[in-house]
C-alpha cells in the first residue's frame, strides 16, 4: 500500500482506498499514513482523486432523517467498516459525515449488525435513490441518509422512517401530491400534522399521506405487486410524540 513522502520531498497526490473490512484501529493507522476514504478506487480517476458525487451524503443546511429497513443490506463492496461500535454511534457517523477518530467520511447509508456491533459506512444509496440493490440478512438494519428541507422542525434531526419496499396502507389516504424524489414525500408527510406514513410510486413520481400506519392499522397493510412503490412511516412525529411525553413526565414528577 502506497505512503505518503516524506519531510523534504514532493507530496504524493491523496491515494484512493476501498476501505472494505477494516477496524476501527485500521482505519487510525491508515488515516495517519495519509490514505483518503472520501474518493473512490478507481484506475480511471486515480488522477483526480477528489472527483466524487457526494450530493447523497451531505445535506447542506438541512435535517438528517434515515430509512431504516430491518433485516437487510446493502449488495456493494465500496465500504468503510468500524467494529466494536454503538448503533448511536454509527447514526452519528453517518448523520455528521465525521467518524470518532475526527476524519471525514461520506455516508449515504450504513448497515449495522447488531450481534457484532458492527458499523458498516456506504456512499451510495438502495434503489430507487441510488443505483445499489439490497439483500436479506437477518439480523442486520439497513440506514438510508435523506435530507429534510428548511421546513422541517429541527426536532426531527435523526429521526427513524421505516421503510418498506413494494407494500401499501389501503383505505387511509389523504392527499395525492407530485413530486420528483423519494426526499420530498418525506418532507410532505412530516409538514401534515396529521400524517402517520406515506407512499412513495416512484415511477409516477406519486407521494400519497395516510392518516394511519401499519402499526396502527395492521389489517390495512399490504404487498404491492404491480406498482413500483416505497412505504414508510413518519419517524418525525413518532419522535416528537416521545419528546413531549418524556416532558410531560418531567413536568408531572417535579
Amino acid at each position: 500500500m502506497a505512503m505518503m513522502t516524506g519531510v523534504g520531498e514532493n507530496p504524493l497526490p491523496p491515494v484512493c482506498f476501498s476501505s472494505a473490512n477494516l477496524t476501527g484501529i485500521e482505519i487510525e493507522a491508515l488515516v495517519g499514513r495519509g490514505f483518503d476514504f472520501n474518493c473512490r478506487s478507481d484506475p480511471n480517476t486515480a488522477a483526480s482523486c477528489r472527483e466524487f458525487d457526494d450530493e447523497d451524503a451531505v445535506c447542506e443546511n438541512k435535517a438528517t432523517g434515515f430509512f431504516v429497513v430491518d433485516n437487510t443490506i446493502l449488495s456493494t463492496s465500496d465500504s468503510v467498516v468500524y467494529k466494536d461500535t454503538p448503533e448511536e454511534d454509527c447514526l452519528t457517523t453517518c448523520s455528521t459525515n465525521r467518524d470518532r477518530f475526527g476524519r471525514s467520511i461520506l455516508c449515504a447509508s450504513f448497515v449495522y449488525d447488531h450481534a457484532s456491533f458492527t458499523c458498516t459506512i456506504f456512499k451510495e444509496k438502495a434503489k430507487p435513490e441510488g443505483k445499489a440493490d439490497v439483500l436479506q440478512a437477518v439480523g442486520k438494519r439497513y440506514f438510508e441518509k435523506v435530507c429534510l428541507g428548511g421546513d422541517v422542525p429541527m426536532e426531527c434531526a435523526d429521526s427513524q422512517f421505516i421503510r418498506a419496499d413494494d407494500s401499501v396502507l389501503i383505505g387511509f389516504a389523504r392527499n395525492v401530491t407530485l413530486v420528483e424524489t423519494m426526499e420530498q414525500c418525506v418532507e410532505q408527510c412530516v409538514k401534515e400534522n396529521d400524517c402517520k406514513s406515506a407512499m412513495y410510486f416512484y415511477e409516477e413520481g406519486e407521494c400519497i399521506t395516510n392518516t394511519e400506519s401499519a402499526l396502527t392499522k395492521p389489517s390495512a397493510f399490504a404487498k404491492e405487486e404491480n406498482e413500483k412503490v416505497v412505504y414508510f412511516q413518519n419517524g418525525c412525529l413518532t419522535k416528537i410524540r416521545v419528546q413531549q411525553g418524556l416532558l410531560s413526565l418531567a413536568l408531572f414528577s417535579s
